[in-house]
């Protein structure tokens, strides 16, 4: 069976004993701690740079990493690695940032006949996915590090916004079928007296609604409801990832860093049998 939804709310490395240090500082690296993904931390050149992580106590698990808020390019990679004693690292793997092929589609990447559509060799545009993960089997060592590289990014410099390393809550149900990712613009749009269009621009955002069926007591009462629910609520940013094994180009529409916009609620539809409501979780920007 797949993974089911993953929330990601717990971080260790904002707890006030986290050590961070890094290898550039323009901006500093303490701010990944912040909840703002516009309140970064800045490097000074674009290979090699690292965020170095002390987590003092050990007696936590970690069992998952995620980064949001990141200038990097799509062809930029991260690297996440270990130690128990700030010497020998092992890594956990390199994440790609955006890769999907590049080359199109059918005829030479033009399509099933030869024309129409477009190649999309050598983009290095903006990364798609607005957070990217990476699960692995639990852990207990106190020393980490995330580094980056993305030697053609136009910016000069890399940056990170949110950092995050911790346990994750996986309820025993699939999400519902039925589930929506949207993209909301707020513009408004509208026309002068001589009828000339103008807007009004606002940042465009992804939200997605989705509920937890067929859970146990423990499931939706204890853990759902009285721990996570009264823990989080609308108030708090965290991580979610709706497809843990999915690939990252549906990543790129299910996952990222942001916060509840709905009710949290629970109901009884049978016996035994809980259920979240539809829960409408908003992108931070």
């Amino acid at each position: 069976m797949p993974a089911a939804i993953r929330f990601m709310g717990v971080n260790l490395i904002d707890r006030d004993s986290t050590v961070l240090t890094a290898t550039s500082n323009v901006l500093p690296v303490s701010n990944v701690k912040h909840p703002h993904l516009k309140k970064v931390w800045r490097t000074s050149t674009r290979t090699n740079e690292r965020i170095n992580v002390d987590l003092v106590d050990t007696s936590a698990t970690v069992k998952s990493f995620a980064i949001a808020g990141i200038n990097l390019t799509r062809d930029g990679t991260i690297e996440l690695l270990h130690s128990t004693d700030n010497s020998a690292f092992t890594s956990l793997g390199i994440i790609n940032v955006d890769p999907s092929t590049k080359t199109g589609y059918g005829n030479a990447g033009y399509g099933d006949a030869g024309y129409g559509g477009f190649a999309l060799t050598n983009d290095a545009g903006p990364a798609l996915n607005k957070a990217l993960f990476l699960f692995f089997s639990g852990l207990t060592s106190r020393y980490w590090r995330i580094l980056l590289n993305d030697s053609a990014n136009p910016d000069n410099f890399l940056s990170v916004g949110r950092a995050f390393l911790g346990d994750y809550l996986e309820p025993s149900a699939q999400i519902a079928r039925g589930w929506k990712a949207e993209l909301i613009d707020e513009t408004v749009m509208d026309k002068s007296i001589g009828g000339q269009k103008w807007r009004n621009t606002r940042p465009v955002f992804m939200q997605m609604t989705f509920r937890l069926p067929h859970l146990n007591e423990n499931q939706g009462i204890r853990d759902l409801f009285n721990t996570f629910f009264r823990r989080f609520g609308k108030q708090t940013d965290l991580f979610v990832v709706l497809f843990p094994d999915g690939s990252q180009q549906l990543q790129s529409a299910t996952a990222y860093y942001g916060s509840f916009e709905s009710g949290l609620g629970v109901s009884n539809p049978a016996i035994g049998v809980y259920s979240t409501d539809d829960l409408v979780f908003q992108e931070s920007l």
